[in-house]
């Protein structure tokens, strides 16, 4: 019940905030020569997990783990954030980009040499551009540019142990 709830709220949440960028989104003028511009944009990013699991037992060697999209956004653990923020002068720019997105499950084990645990991953993924304007026209532009993007995942399993009867 409590996992429904958590993905209503997300859901809306994100409905909320998507409606909330596309009220005050505007068409952004970008033929200003003089002076700085800004530019945010926020936007979500679709994501899936599909892994596998070797494990040590004959009848089942390994074992497949996927959660889909909609899954997903009922697993998340924290606020993901994703966007974008560009700043410009003149020719010259430079855009960063930036996702986080923070997920984590219960595990089921069926008290086999464990009693459940939990999950988690944290992806993370920044990007920095300096931006050249090469090309503009009154109806296009075109930048090219030089930057770098860095990925991090983390990842954590706890398991829970398993209460043995203590024979004496």
């Amino acid at each position: 019940m409590q996992q429904i709830r958590k993905f209503i709220l997300t859901a809306f949440g994100s409905i909320a905030a998507f409606a909330a960028a596309l009220n005050a989104a505007a068409a952004q003028d970008t033929s200003a020569t003089g002076g700085y511009q800004f530019f945010v944009t926020p936007y979500l990013w679709l994501a899936s997990v599909h892994a596998t699991t070797l494990t040590p037992l004959e009848h089942e060697p390994q074992v497949n783990s996927n959660v889909s999209t909609i899954d997903l956004l009922s697993h998340l653990d924290g606020a993901p954030f994703m966007g974008s923020f560009e700043v410009r002068y003149g020719s010259l720019g430079f855009l960063t980009d930036a996702i986080h997105l923070p997920v984590s499950t219960k595990i089921t084990t069926h008290d086999v040499f464990y009693s459940g645990g939990n999950a988690a991953l944290k992806a993370d993924q920044g990007t920095g551009i300096a931006l050249y304007r090469f090309l503009e026209d009154t109806v296009q532009f075109a930048d090219g540019g030089l930057g770098f993007r860095a990925w991090g995942f983390s990842s954590r399993v706890e398991l829970n142990s398993v209460c043995f009867p203590v024979w004496r």
